[in-house]
């Protein structure tokens, strides 16, 4: 089933005016089962419409009629490139994220990209890891489950090399989760 569960978060922000409108950024087509394209956005939300239940189905209708609401696909969600590359290679793409009020990454390989997936020290700095996204105000949620972070405190390094010593599954396993905030 497609990943939608920002659409009540989404629903959160608009209702309380805390944002103008919500542009959901999909893929063109699916790399991971959980990917969103076109089709699956408008097929979950007329789904929810259709719903027996009527606090659902109210919501799902409400979605489907919402012109804050917006979904998009760009080409370059489904490069092989870091997001770092964006500035140059869809730069279009970039300047809409830069003047956005905050952008919402979700997921280990969106993390990954967003940092280059490089083998970072564990306490590099997130904006300095950012490199050209460093400009885009954006918050970064993940599940661990690769060997790659940053941005992590001297307080949580010394509680991981107590906890594992040299053994970095921790990175890996599923068991930690990271949200980063960057506002340039």
């Amino acid at each position: 089933m497609p990943d939608l569960s920002f659409l009540p978060l989404a629903e959160f922000l608009v209702a309380r005016g805390l944002v103008k409108n919500v542009v959901f950024h999909g893929k063109s087509f699916p790399w991971y089962v959980s990917d969103v394209t076109p089709d699956d956005y408008k097929w979950v939300l007329q789904t929810l419409a259709q719903d027996s239940d009527p606090t659902i189905a109210t919501l799902g209708k409400r979605w489907l009629e919402r012109p804050e609401f917006s979904f998009r696909h760009e080409e370059f969600w489904t490069m092989p490139n870091c997001f770092w590359d964006m500035k140059e290679e869809a730069r279009s793409l970039f300047d809409e994220l830069k003047s956005s009020a905050l952008t919402i990454f979700k997921g280990d390989l969106n993390y990954r990209k967003v940092i280059g997936d490089r083998d970072w020290p564990l306490k590099t700095d997130y904006k300095f890891a950012l490199q050209s996204l460093s400009e885009v105000p954006l918050f970064t949620l993940r599940t661990m489950k690769a060997d790659t972070v940053c941005g992590l405190s001297d307080e949580n390094v010394k509680m991981l090399k107590a906890k594992y010593g040299d053994d970095n599954s921790w990175m890996y396993s599923s068991d930690w989760a990271v949200a980063q905030l960057n506002l340039p």
